[in-house]
């Protein structure tokens, strides 16, 4: 699942009280598409994969496949061995 963090601020001109809130929330089709951030996304996975390219790597070619459930939730991730973290490893090898 992708996810994106969301800013929320609200700003109060007779006290002068700013309060932004953050939340993370799944992309679904109720976020709107925004052609401004999505070119920075862009930019940035150009980047990136121009620097993976560089070192030898091709970012987008396919290295596993696999039918078992991965779970990569930062909990699990952190604080045990699961399937995925061993798939991770075996395609390090």
């Amino acid at each position: 699942m992708r996810t994106v963090y969301v800013h929320r601020v609200h700003y109060e001109p007779d006290n002068n009280c700013l309060a932004v809130k953050l939340d993370i929330e799944p992309i679904t089709e109720f976020i709107a598409d925004e052609p401004e951030t999505q070119a920075v996304v862009d930019q940035w996975i150009n980047i990136a994969f121009a620097g993976f390219r560089a070192d030898g790597f091709e970012p987008e070619q396919l290295v596993a496949t696999t039918t078992a459930p991965l779970d990569g939730r930062e909990a699990v991730i952190r604080n045990q061995s699961n399937t995925l973290s061993d798939l991770i490893a075996q395609v390090m090898l």
